[in-house]
C-alpha cells in the first residue's frame, strides 16, 4: 500500500453528528446510518494499492492488518470498484486509537510475516 492520505468525507460537515476532534479525527455525537455508536470516533482515509495485480486483488489483506494493529474496525466502505487501485475507506474506533493510526498517512505500507512459537504472525512496516 502506498499513498495514504486523510480524506474528507462531505458527511462529516454534518455538525450534528460529527464533531471535529483534530485535523481527520472527528468524534460521532449524533445517530450515523452506519455502524459507529454515538461517542466512537471516525476518520476517512484515501488509500492507493501498489501496481501488484496480487495487492489490488487481495486489497482486504493489508486493511485488515491495520484494523488489527491499532484495534479499529471499518464503519463504511465509501468507494471500492474492482480494478481501481483507490480505495476509500471509514475507519472507526477509539479516539487515541485513531490518532496512532495517523502515523501511517504519508507512509507506504507494507506486511511482514514471522514466526513465534510455532504461530505465523503479521505486523505492519511503515516506510517512506
Amino acid at each position: 500500500m502506498k499513498d495514504i492520505k486523510l480524506y474528507q468525507d462531505p458527511r462529516y460537515d454534518n455538525q450534528d453528528i460529527y464533531k471535529q476532534i483534530e485535523n481527520g479525527v472527528y468524534k460521532v455525537v449524533g445517530k450515523t446510518n452506519d455502524m459507529v455508536d454515538i461517542g466512537e470516533g471516525v476518520m476517512a482515509l484515501s488509500i492507493t494499492l501498489d501496481d501488484s495485480p496480487e495487492e489490488v486483488e487481495m486489497r482486504q489483506y493489508p486493511l485488515e492488518d491495520i484494523l488489527d494493529e491499532y484495534d479499529l474496525y471499518m464503519s463504511h466502505l465509501i468507494k471500492d470498484e474492482p480494478g481501481d487501485k483507490e480505495l476509500l475507506v471509514e475507519l472507526a474506533g477509539e479516539i487515541d486509537d485513531l490518532k496512532r493510526a495517523k502515523e501511517i498517512i504519508g507512509k507506504r505500507i507494507t506486511i511482514e510475516e514471522y514466526e513465534k512459537d510455532g504461530e505465523l504472525f503479521a505486523r505492519i512496516i511503515l516506510g517512506d
